[in-house]
């Protein structure tokens, strides 16, 4: 009897894994597509509705001010 999980498994699992996009990868490319329509805003501004709308897309708080201050560190 051998232990362990099956390289069969674990080789699909990490597959899976590596095939999906970062949390951060989506919210970042949905304020993106976003900040467009916020490029007049003061920083200030967009940081409000930026937060409020990946906030409201189901991203935590963490995801999204990393997305937003990553984004305007850009400029």
């Amino acid at each position: 009897m051998q232990k362990g999980i099956d390289r069969e498994i674990v080789e699909s699992i990490m597959y899976q894994v590596l095939s999906i996009k970062s949390e951060e990868e989506v919210a970042k490319e949905a304020l993106e597509k976003k900040a467009r329509a916020w490029k007049s805003l003061e920083p200030l501004e967009f940081r409000k509705k930026a937060y409020g709308y990946l906030q409201r897309k189901g991203f935590e708080f963490e995801i999204v001010k990393k997305a937003v201050d990553n984004f305007l560190k850009k400029g």
